[in-house]
């Protein structure tokens, strides 16, 4: 439930972002469960989304399927640019250069949508809070394009939309390198989703339709076995919780 709700609240907030579905599983006639099924980052999702799959296709989840996915054994001639959004990688240039050069080189809107949508879901498992469980497009003649990977990690803790978990500040280069030139764009998606598209009972709407579409089937499931309306009643609670926080910490900055 949770998991399905994070792709839809990153598809709510307007950026270039998988999709999700809930699917009932068959082994050989065999129900196995429900599971949620997540549009694949490929050749057809760029082609869809950009118009362009000829470029250079990157993942990282901590998993051995991480690297290049596209045109491998070839260079991307791109990727030396952004070796400081790497681990370990190299100093970013100074805020003035990043102000002039990263808008011609970075999708500056679509990594921050997709920064603040992990951070609203509060996923400690994503670029805004560590460099994890994302890919990047690099292609001839557009800008660098990040897109979220794997949220199963979201809504289970509570973190600062702008300084991290438990306020000890983001330990991620997203805020270091982003944060300074555009922070208050970061904020003003937010203010934006808070009152729109991302209201609270735009959420709990969400939660009452995945509860309605999905509830009979995990009740099925042979795992796990019903929680659909307990499942979708936390989340409820969840939410308006994490809302109000989330809106107090966008009022304080």
């Amino acid at each position: 439930m949770s998991e399905y709700l994070a792709w839809r609240i990153h598809v709510l907030g307007g950026h270039m972002t998988g999709r999700a579905a809930f699917a009932r599983v068959y082994v050989n006639d065999d129900y196995i469960g429900t599971y949620v099924n997540v549009e694949q980052v490929d050749k057809v999702f760029l082609d869809k989304r950009l118009g362009d799959n000829d470029g250079w296709l990157w993942k990282f989840s901590g998993g051995v399927s991480d690297g290049l996915k596209t045109n491998e054994g070839t260079t991307d001639p791109y990727d030396s640019y952004f070796c400081f959004f790497k681990k370990n990688g190299c100093e970013p240039p100074s805020s003035a250069v990043l102000a002039t050069e990263l808008p011609q080189k970075l999708d500056i809107e679509q990594i921050l949508k997709m920064g603040a949508a992990n951070a609203l879901i509060a996923n400690t498992d994503s670029p805004i809070f560590k460099l994890n469980n994302y890919y990047y497009y690099d292609h001839d003649g557009g800008t660098r394009e990040y897109f979220p990977w794997d949220l199963d990690t979201a809504m289970r803790d509570d973190y600062d939309f702008f300084l991290g978990l438990a306020g000890a500040g983001a330990t991620t280069l997203f805020t270091d390198v982003l944060f300074s030139n555009w922070q208050d764009e970061y904020d003003d998606i937010l203010t934006g989703w808070l009152a729109g598209p991302l209201a609270v009972d735009v959420i709990s709407g969400e939660i009452d339709r995945a509860v309605a579409v999905a509830g009979d089937a995990m009740a099925d499931d042979p795992v796990v076995g019903g929680g659909a309306a307990s499942a979708g009643a936390s989340l409820d609670a969840w939410w308006a919780d994490r809302h109000a926080q989330v809106s107090q910490q966008v009022a304080d900055h």
